[in-house]
């Protein structure tokens, strides 16, 4: 009964505390682009304002419509505002329907140089397969203009400087705000207290070991084997997948984080300091540059490339996996 009157006393207190922060509204858009649609995806542009004082911020928002499943590329869009000083605004937002994904990249933007801007054209990219072939699909936004205005009250440049006569009265400061703070911050800690005191005797059931990295690997490649049977993989798509089960389980293996990373950083990295796979490094990098070449050259697969890709990833594991009693 204590406890619930101690949470009813606390509800008021934190809501009155949180109000303050209502979320970022939608603002008013001068320039507003069409979509520019090509294949599965679609990009639009918008500027906050046609004119505005050297003072002010620019706003610019890029809007991103793809299929769901397409790795959309957006290199460079820094690099391509380099002339302006950026601040932060707004993350970047992403969501998903089952069948698209709605990307909005936020950019807040800055130049003290007066007369007409430009801002030029960002491009978005996405790669497409169709059967062993993997075509780049490129879109780009259209140059967008504005212009930048001197100071607006030239006076507040010309007028000669006055020696300050007085200082400026403070704003108080907002004690009652911190007393109440104060206040739920100490009924917070209280409650947490009893709660802690309450079910410290209770009995916390350990988590359980993860699973070894070499047991994820073998279900990954049993699955894939199945998939292959049933004929839903192409040669050079179990190549690539098997790829990505080997560096998946190297890194859980070896606890090496590097999803982004090239192979060469790859290899090197697992190798540094001579590192436990010191002697393997020269056929690893064969395998995984044979199966760079599949993912991102669309290289041929022969059967017999299939089966020598999946013999070695298994003597691998084998070869490396950790044992029961290590």
């Amino acid at each position: 009964m204590m406890n619930l009157r101690i949470i009813l006393l606390l509800l008021p207190l934190l809501a009155f505390l949180g109000c303050g922060d209502q979320g970022q509204k939608d603002l008013p858009w001068d320039i507003e682009k069409d979509w520019i649609e090509k294949g599965p995806l679609k990009i639009k542009v918008k500027l906050q304002k046609e004119t505005l004082s050297v003072l002010d911020t620019q706003h610019l928002v890029l809007e991103i419509q793809a299929e769901k499943g397409l790795d959309i590329e957006t290199p460079g869009l820094l690099e391509r505002l380099e002339d302006y000083r950026q601040i932060p605004w707004r993350s970047d937002k992403r969501e998903n329907t089952e069948t698209h994904q709605f990307i909005t990249k936020y950019f807040a933007l800055q130049n003290f140089e007066s007369g007409e801007q430009v801002i030029p054209p960002l491009e978005v990219r996405t790669y497409i397969s169709s059967g062993n072939e993997q075509t780049q699909l490129k879109l780009k936004t259209p140059t967008l203009n504005f212009n930048l205005t001197p100071v607006k009250d030239l006076s507040m440049v010309e007028r000669d400087l006055e020696p300050i006569l007085g200082l400026v009265k403070p704003k108080p400061f907002p004690w009652g705000l911190v007393v109440l703070a104060v206040v739920a911050a100490i009924l917070v800690i209280f409650l947490i207290i009893k709660l802690a005191k309450r079910y410290s005797k209770e009995k916390v059931i350990p988590p359980p070991p993860p699973i070894p990295a070499h047991i994820l690997a073998w279900k990954e490649l049993e699955a894939l084997v199945e998939r292959q049977k049933e004929g839903q993989l192409e040669p050079e798509v179990f190549v690539s997948e098997i790829s990505n089960v080997l560096r998946r389980y190297i890194e859980r293996r070896f606890n090496i984080k590097a999803p982004e990373s090239t192979t060469e950083e790859f290899l090197n990295q697992l190798t540094k300091n001579g590192g436990e796979l010191q002697a393997q490094k020269e056929v690893l990098a064969r395998f995984l540059e044979f199966t760079d070449l599949v993912k991102f050259a669309a290289k041929k697969v022969e059967d017999e490339d299939v089966q020598k890709g999946f013999d070695f990833i298994k003597s691998f594991i084998q070869q490396t996996q950790l044992e029961a009693n290590d």
